[in-house]
Parts: C-alpha cells; sequence; structure tokens
C-alpha cells in the first residue's frame, strides 16, 4: 500500500493510536487496504444521513464533540433545553456548547 495514499495515510494514524481504543479500527482499515474494497460515496453519505436522523430523534439531550473540541452531533432535545439551533453550534469549537449552560 502507498503510504501516501489516503489509505495510507489513514493506517499510519491509527497505527500511532493504543491497540484499546483502535482495535476495530485497525481491523477494518486492515481489511480495506488488503481488498482494494471502495467505500461508494452515496451509500456513505445515506448511512450518515440515517445516523442523524436517529440522534436527531432520540428524547434525550444528546451532544458530541470531537477531539479537536468542536461540536460535531446536537439534536433536537438538545435545542429545546438550550434555545440554541443546531446550525448555529455543529463545527464550533472553543467551549461554545458550555455557553447556555452558563
Amino acid at each position: 500500500m502507498n503510504p501516501s495514499s489516503p489509505k495510507g495515510e489513514l493506517c499510519r494514524l491509527v497505527a500511532g493510536l493504543s491497540d484499546e481504543k483502535t482495535g476495530a479500527a485497525k481491523k477494518l482499515l486492515q481489511y480495506l487496504a488488503d481488498t482494494n474494497y471502495e467505500i461508494q460515496l452515496e451509500k456513505l453519505v445515506e448511512r450518515l444521513k440515517l445516523l442523524e436522523k436517529i440522534v436527531d430523534s432520540l428524547p434525550d439531550a444528546i451532544i458530541a464533540v470531537d477531539r479537536e473540541g468542536r461540536v460535531i452531533a446536537w439534536n433536537r432535545a438538545m435545542e429545546e433545553i438550550t434555545g440554541v439551533g443546531k446550525e448555529e453550534i455543529i463545527g464550533r469549537g472553543e467551549y461554545i456548547y458550555a455557553v447556555p449552560f452558563y
């Protein structure tokens, strides 16, 4: 596998993380690298939209923050509790998600 390819770069990044947290990811990346399987973008987008709908329909408030501190999930229940729409908060960092609770 070419180390400068996107798959090679992903494998390199995952290899640097602890086995405890990344075992499944390593297996998936190795499978993708070994089989030269290309992920179909349309199906991936469709599944991500389905996941977004599921999270949005949950009755409990949900917030998810990535490793860089940016908000990646903010569901309808969280909008109702805080009065802040997901369009205003998704993608923002700097602990902006804490402001509505302060």
